[in-house]
């Protein structure tokens, strides 16, 4: 779960830096730049970075909601809050391609800004939702005998 975390903030800080070096529109081609997956020159191998650190932590994301939806969860939110993070990556994916296709319009770059915000939403929300500890008497399922962390100050 923390790997998820970490993943989705190190796509917004590389997406962001490669913007701010004015690299932003320097792979006019999706999903490879210029042929290649690791180009040489500068510009180049520091967007592909970008779209490199997003497709590993898109993997983990992708790998949260299958743990959750397929092991089960005792916490609450947690499935369909990994659901809307991988559905939203989905959507965040596909903005990165078509604004790459598109020839990067600055309307376009925008949404796939937000998209990222929102990705980042969903991930903080699943983390949350994981470690936070629930509260006695409220309904977990899959609890049943299992021991489960109170929250501090709450009395027994």
């Amino acid at each position: 779960m923390a790997a998820a975390v970490v993943g989705t903030f190190l796509i917004v800080l590389s997406g962001s830096y490669m913007v701010g070096k004015g690299y932003g529109s320097s792979c006019g081609t999706w999903p490879l730049c210029r042929g290649s997956v690791l180009p040489t020159e500068g510009p180049f191998l520091i967007h592909m970075s970008h779209r490199l650190v997003a497709a590993a932590a898109g993997a983990i994301i992708v790998a949260v909601f299958a743990v959750a939806w397929t092991r089960g969860t005792v916490r609450p939110y947690v499935k369909p809050m990994s659901l809307l993070a991988a559905v939203l990556l989905g959507v965040q994916t596909a903005l990165g391609a078509v604004t790459v296709w598109w020839s990067f319009p600055l309307w376009l770059r925008a949404v796939h800004l937000t998209g990222a915000t929102l990705v980042w939403a969903a991930v903080v929300a699943v983390a949350a939702f994981h470690y936070v500890p629930v509260l006695r008497g409220q309904s977990q399922a899959g609890t049943e005998g299992a021991h489960v962390p109170q929250a501090a100050g709450v009395a027994t």
